[in-house]
Order: C-alpha cells, then structure tokens, then sequence
C-alpha cells in the first residue's frame, strides 16, 4: 500500500485535503481492519480519498474516488462497503469495474502561476 497526498491545486472543489491508497498488493489481514477505519475517519473528516490500482506497464492506474461513495458509510462506522471497495479492488487485474475508472492525467497547455 503507497500513500500519496494530492496536491492542493489538483483537489475537487470543496477539499482542502486529498489522500490516494494505491493498491500495490494485498494488505497484511493484520492491516485491513485498521485500515478501513483510518479512510472511514479520513472520508468523515472531509479528506478527498482516492483508491488506486496499478494497471499494466506504461498504463495509468484505474482509480474509485471513495469520498463521496463511502460518505454515508464512514459517518456511520460502516466499514462493510469500505472492505467490499478493497476486494473489488484486489480482484480486478485488468477486468472491466463499474467503480474504478482508468486515470487520465489532467493536462492544461496554460503554464501554472509561478512557472514558466
């Protein structure tokens, strides 16, 4: 599991905060119980929460936006859908999802603020 902060100029509007899981292999079962907890109180707390899963070389990752999903879920400690999310996930390799979509990079040809 990687853990990557979003960057604040690429967040929805409304975040302050984003987080993405990307899915590199399957969380020790130790793990999973804290983990479902720790993005249920990410998602609660109004953090942008993505999943990730890699696809294959040269491919970007497939990615579930969980924050809004899972909203009702996390506010009421509902930690089912939140682990059905990650056994979606880890069964995926390559199959079509309804939930994950395939990332594509959002790319402007205006130059940021502050860069030329």
């Amino acid at each position: 599991m990687l853990l990557a902060f979003t960057p604040p100029d690429e967040l929805p509007p409304g975040y302050a905060t984003g987080v993405s899981f990307v899915l590199v292999g399957r969380p020790p079962s130790g793990f999973t119980r804290v983990l479902y907890h720790y993005i249920a109180g990410l998602i609660a707390d109004g953090v942008h929460v993505m999943l990730g899963v890699p696809g294959p070389p040269g491919e970007y990752p497939v990615v579930a936006f969980l924050s809004e999903e899972l909203r009702e879920a996390a506010l009421n400690r509902d930690y089912a859908p939140i682990e059905a999310v990650f056994t979606e996930a880890l069964a995926l390799n390559g199959a079509p999802s309804h939930r994950f979509k395939k990332l594509v990079p959002h790319r402007s040809s205006e130059p940021k603020p502050g860069k030329t």
